[in-house]
């Protein structure tokens, strides 16, 4: 039943959006970080099963060597030595299947949470992406009361004109249209915080005066970009992943050799002067030659830990990646919200205005007679509303700038 009913709201009111709920989904799995870093936990913990099972395997070792002799007074002479030698570290050995299952284990913790994972991002991304059809409804629900109210006050302000006894109506009517600008800016700000949600997930940009087809304030790119070039300046977390993306990369290059054979050129010149029987005679030797040697069980597990190594430099980099994806969202939220803030505090003053002017009305018109003396204390009721709501909107401008400047880390 609830499936059905989410279906007929799909088809009822369809967006714009770049990306079915289906699509974004299956974008967000496979390019999340959280799920890429999971991802990459599970492979290095299987390269960590593989070095325990080649801890406790027999060690085959083989060499090669080859060497020229060419004494002055004999034949020349070269020499082949080949070796392959297997040994087996008995109580080192039973340590490593030990090793081995706790590993195993391990891993069977990682891939639970990786499925876990990859549930929670399809829920969030289902979450955000419905929230953001609800939040569409909504504003274009008080997008057609903002239009009514338009007509309603065009229409009282050509009766004014004709009379200033309707000036109650139109103010009223006005009061109206500014109460209903504010609704749709409020909604249309819960749109561009779950569209920046679905952003995170997906990768996808949403461009929001495409998805509502209205006029609206556009963003000041700007402006945000300041903030976040002061978060990449001044937050120290991300210097962290810096130091440690070059110290992994450094170590990288050194571990690249530890698996590769091994190549060894000699060469050596020898001259003995011997008398024997009053005889004198000279020899001259020279020999040269290459070696090289493998070790190829320990060759298998140094290029093991080497790819167990990159692993976890690429998983450094997806998680610097989440960081400063994460910090821009929030940059974002708290900048949309500002935005609107700053939107709802022009309408507040208009509508203080207003008010002002209904109190002057009424105020006039108590004057001419006490009968008017209830409209005059509605009228400045109102009046005290609305400048508590202005004053609650600076309070809100003033903590959307405290959270900008926490989440950059410096003075704005």
């Amino acid at each position: 039943m609830k499936k059905g009913i989410v279906l007929i709201f799909i088809l009822f009111f369809k967006m714009a959006f770049a990306l079915s709920v289906e699509e974004a989904v299956e974008k967000g799995l496979k390019n999340f970080p959280d799920i890429t870093i999971s991802n990459r936990e599970v492979d290095i913990q299987k390269f960590d099963i593989d070095s325990a099972r080649g801890d406790f395997m027999p060690k085959l070792t083989f060499s090669s060597s080859y060497s020229h002799i060419n004494p002055d007074d004999s034949p020349n002479m070269r020499t082949f030595n080949n070796e392959l030698r297997l040994t087996y570290n008995l109580f080192s050995g039973f340590y490593s299947m030990n090793k081995l299952d706790i590993s195993r284990y391990n891993l069977q913790i990682k891939e639970t949470t990786l499925d876990s994972t990859r549930n929670l991002v399809a829920k969030n991304i289902k979450s955000a992406y419905f929230d953001a059809l609800m939040y569409k409804k909504i504003y274009m629900f008080y997008d057609d009361l903002y239009k009514s109210a338009v007509k309603t006050y065009e229409f009282t302000k050509t009766k004014f004109e004709a009379g200033r006894a309707l000036s109650i109506d139109v103010l009223k009517s006005l009061t109206d249209v500014k109460k209903y600008e504010s609704k749709k800016v409020e909604q249309k700000s819960n749109l561009l915080n779950s569209l920046t949600i679905l952003s995170y997930y997906t990768d996808e940009v949403y461009d929001i005066n495409t998805e509502l087809s209205s006029d609206f304030y556009e963003l000041d790119l700007k402006e945000r970009d300041y903030y976040l070039s002061k978060f990449i300046e001044k937050n120290p977390e991300l210097a962290g992943f810096e130091s440690k993306i070059k110290s992994s990369d450094a170590q990288l290059k050194q571990t690249r050799s530890s698996f590769m054979p091994t190549i060894d050129l000699f060469g050596a010149i020898s001259r003995e002067d011997a008398k024997k029987g009053g005889m004198e005679s000279d020899t001259n030797s020279s020999s040269f030659g290459v070696s090289l040697s493998w070790n190829l069980f320990n060759g298998f597990k140094d290029k093991n830990d080497y790819e167990k190594q990159k692993l976890n430099y690429y998983n450094t980099l997806d998680q610097k990646r989440k960081f400063v994806n994460d910090s821009k969202r929030d940059i974002a939220v708290y900048y949309n919200k500002l935005l609107s803030a700053k939107e709802n505090l022009v309408y507040m003053k208009e509508l203080v205005k207003v008010a002002e002017q209904n109190f002057s009305l009424t105020s006039e018109a108590y004057e001419l007679g006490r009968a008017n003396l209830i409209e005059l204390l509605r009228a400045k009721d109102e009046l005290t509303s609305a400048k508590i709501d202005l004053i609650n909107l600076l309070n809100s401008i003033t903590q959307s700038y405290l959270n900008l400047e926490y989440i950059t880390g410096g003075n704005i």
